[in-house]
């Protein structure tokens, strides 16, 4: 039986055997495949509106696996060459849109997925309504660390192609007030905007009161934002002090570049406010002086030359 006759033969309701089967032979001759999966789109599309999580979980796995985006490839046995020619999501897939978009009745691992494909579907005429549904997910998934990360991803990933919008969308994400986003959003300012911007002194002033659940790598980009921010609340010393206790600490697993990182950000502080740095600045550097690593060794003397040049 040729594959045309045996596509022909499966009932259109046993959506997993018609799966299977493209997926098989999607390995064997992607050409094939993705004929085949121009016949059975429709059925593809009834998978994707299953009330079964399972189905539809699957088949947007599926689609990730196989799916082309500017030329470039997910991984998959495809060659390259053959990727870019060919993609399974045409415009036709893509006028069912609002089969990727997030439910609140989505599981996290669901949710997750879907966000993969999202990027995918985005056109200008949809493009609103699927920044709408990353923000829902932000603002009700913050608690669901992974999803909250996938969707800043994806934010981050569409800005390239839609800048405004998106830095709208980023603008609304920042206003929240809500902690577990910003520490979030920490791990990719970078990306969003510069250490030196608006947005970051506002997730800097949210974030810096709870340092302590933050990660070592958050905690990095918290204190490089202390050079630009610390100095202009005067309150905000005390907890440069806390800081500055933990990384002293003969306990404390803070490496080199998190120590050097403070220390040039204590500086900064001390040039905007000599008065009030001037003792937490000496302090630190005598500690890190007496702590044998040589390299900090060679920070601190960097630093002090530049205090006396002051």
């Amino acid at each position: 039986m040729s594959n045309t006759e045996l596509v022909g033969s499966i009932k259109y309701n046993n959506n997993r055997i018609i799966i299977g089967y493209i997926c098989f032979n999607f390995a064997v001759d992607s050409s094939l495949a993705i004929d085949m999966f121009k016949r059975v789109r429709n059925t593809c599309i009834r998978v994707l509106q299953s009330t079964s999580t399972v189905d539809t979980y699957g088949m947007l796995l599926w689609l990730q696996e196989h799916t082309t985006l500017n030329g470039e490839t997910t991984p998959s046995k495809l060659s390259k060459q053959t990727c870019t020619q060919q993609t399974i999501i045409d415009d036709n897939l893509k006028e069912n849109f609002r089969l990727v978009l997030f439910s609140s009745e989505d599981p996290p691992y669901l949710t997750v997925v879907k966000l993969e494909m999202l990027k995918y579907f985005v056109r200008e005429d949809n493009l609103s309504m699927i920044l709408d549904n990353i923000k829902t997910i932000v603002f009700t998934q913050y608690s669901n660390s992974h999803a909250c990360e996938k969707a800043i991803q994806t934010l981050i990933h569409l800005r390239d192609t839609f800048f405004e919008p998106c830095k709208a969308a980023f603008d609304d994400i920042l206003k929240s007030g809500q902690l577990e986003i910003y520490q979030v959003i920490l791990q990719y300012l970078h990306l969003i905007t510069s250490y030196d911007s608006s947005e970051s002194e506002h997730v800097f002033n949210i974030t810096l009161p709870h340092w302590r659940s933050l990660k070592g790598c958050d905690i990095m980009v918290l204190v490089h934002l202390c050079s630009n921010f610390a100095h202009k609340d005067k309150l905000n010393i005390v907890y440069m002090q806390d800081i500055c206790e933990f990384m002293c600490s003969p306990t404390s697993k803070a490496g080199y570049d998190l120590k050097s990182a403070l220390l040039s950000s204590l500086l900064q502080c001390f040039k905007a406010q000599p008065a009030e740095y001037q003792a937490l600045l000496r302090e630190v550097m005598c500690q890190f002086e007496e702590s044998g690593d040589l390299i900090l060794q060679q920070h601190v003397k960097w630093c002090a030359q530049k205090v006396l040049k002051l």
